[in-house]
């Protein structure tokens, strides 16, 4: 899990410093279609289990 977080966060500066064009599309891509405040407000209960779920899901591999 930590070698996929620290690969996504170097794409993601890579990105910053070499395509910065695509990082700012894709950030407008990401607010318009996944952080939609009308899709949270209606899924809202999905989306909490499933975190809550992934949350405790780490928590017990991470301390075990």
């Amino acid at each position: 899990m930590k070698i996929i977080i620290g690969l996504l966060l170097l794409a993601a500066g890579m990105g910053y410093l070499y395509r910065p064009n695509t990082v700012m599309k894709l950030n407008e891509w990401i607010k318009k279609h996944i952080f939609n405040d009308q899709i949270l407000i209606h899924h809202r209960r999905k989306i909490g289990l499933a975190m809550l779920l992934l949350g405790f899901l780490l928590l017990y591999f991470g301390v075990k």
